[in-house]
C-alpha cells in the first residue's frame, strides 16, 4: 500500500548518483528554463503552441534561435513574419498574429552549441 503523505526520494539510489560538471550543466539549464522558460543549450529542435494577445510583434520562447521551420495559426496556415535575430523578436507581415491560446504554432531550432558562462 502506497502512503500518498510520503514523499519518495528523487534519488532512488544515492550511491549511484554522481555530481560531476554535466550534472551540474543540466542542473544550471533546468534552472534557466525554469525561471525565464528559454531554451539556452544545446541546440535543438523545438515545437510548440504560443498564447498571444494578437498584435504585430511576438517573441518566441527561446533564445538563439538559428532557424524557424515553421509558424502557423492553431488551423495550419502558414503566417507571413520576418525574424530579427539581434532582437528575437519575430513580426508579422500580414497585419497581425492570431489572438488567444495555443493562437501559433511553431517549429524552430534554438540553442547554443557551447554555453562556458554557465
Amino acid at each position: 500500500m502506497i502512503d500518498v503523505n510520503v514523499v519518495p526520494d528523487m534519488i532512488a539510489d544515492p550511491s549511484a548518483f554522481e555530481d560531476d560538471a554535466a550534472f551540474r550543466l543540466r542542473a544550471a539549464q533546468a534552472a534557466i528554463r525554469r525561471e525565464c522558460g528559454w531554451h539556452v543549450m544545446p541546440n535543438a529542435a523545438l515545437t510548440g503552441t504560443l498564447n498571444t494577445r494578437g498584435g504585430t510583434v511576438i517573441r518566441l520562447p527561446a533564445r538563439h534561435v538559428t532557424s524557424i521551420e515553421s509558424l502557423t495559426d492553431r488551423d495550419g496556415n502558414k503566417l507571413a513574419y520576418a525574424y530579427d535575430p539581434e532582437t528575437g523578436l519575430v513580426e508579422s507581415l500580414s497585419g497581425g498574429f492570431p489572438a488567444g491560446v495555443a493562437a501559433i504554432r511553431y517549429a524552430i531550432h534554438a540553442g547554443f552549441d557551447d554555453a562556458p558562462d554557465v
